[in-house]
């Protein structure tokens, strides 16, 4: 078991960030450095192979709205051999808390949606699917801005496939329907309806498909765009967003015209 401080390998734990099916998330210093991070520390039985895909991929890269990845490796935790990865230090709150407060104005939304757009068609460069966008895996830092976070359940196309087909990962509610029916080669799209999902949770309060990956599978659920009226700059661009055929949606590029063409 670890407790929220100590030392672990060349960090020195300062307290608990997060935790999920993954593994624990620490706020951690290198001793060596100096320098803060969010160390994640992933279950001994979470998928190698995942952990070192997450470590590898973006290792020395910038991907815009996206924590830097600083360093990887495995410590030898109660016997075990646990891995970890140390990423840049977001300070702030995820979107999810700040929901709890109240809706994103117009402006905030606007940005919410460029920045994560940015990030996703980035990541999209690299051949990677996010898969699993949703208000936790967002944070806000202390200045504003919009960062998604995690790639635990990344899906990189251009290596060997991890996930069987049929099978999925993701985040119920906030599965495109491609991704939720565990099609093998999923595209930025995907990423799209799911951060289309956000926007219109953070500016409405309300979850398009109430929260259930079901409505977003059947065909005569409809969406209630009524809520969306009353914003120019996403009444029509949400909607297309959530297009259950992903040929039909935007490229995040296209998200990015359309919310930039709103400043």
């Amino acid at each position: 078991m670890i407790g929220n401080s100590g030392v672990i390998g060349d960090y020195e734990l300062r307290g608990h960030l997060g935790g999920g099916g993954q593994g624990c998330v620490y706020y951690a210093v290198n001793w060596l450095t100096g320098e803060e991070c969010a160390l994640k520390i992933y279950h001994d039985d979470f998928d190698e192979r995942r952990v070192v895909r997450e470590a590898s991929s973006l290792k020395g890269r910038n991907i815009p709205c996206f924590p830097r990845i600083l360093d990887s490796g495995s410590v030898n935790l109660e016997g075990r051999d646990r891995l970890y990865v140390a990423f840049e230090f977001i300070e702030g709150v995820t979107l999810e808390s700040r929901l709890i407060r109240g809706t994103l104005d117009e402006k905030d939304a606007m940005s919410l949606g460029i920045s994560i757009a940015s990030c996703v068609d980035a990541l999209w460069r690299h051949r990677i699917v996010h898969r699993d966008i949703k208000p936790k895996n967002i944070m806000i830092d202390s200045e504003g801005s919009f960062v998604l976070i995690d790639l635990g359940c990344a899906q990189h196309q251009d290596l060997e496939r991890i996930t069987e087909t049929g099978f999925t990962l993701g985040t119920p509610g906030y599965m495109s329907p491609e991704q939720a029916l565990g099609r093998s080669a999923l595209t930025v799209k995907s990423d799209v309806f799911a951060l289309g999902i956000v926007m219109y949770e953070s500016i409405t309060g309300c979850h398009p498909y109430e929260a259930s990956q079901r409505n977003i599978l059947l065909e005569s659920f409809r969406v209630d765009i009524s809520g969306l009226s009353r914003f120019e700059h996403f009444r029509g661009l949400i909607p297309r967003m959530l297009h259950p055929t992903p040929i039909l949606r935007p490229l995040p590029s296209q998200v990015i015209d359309e919310l930039k063409g709103g400043d």
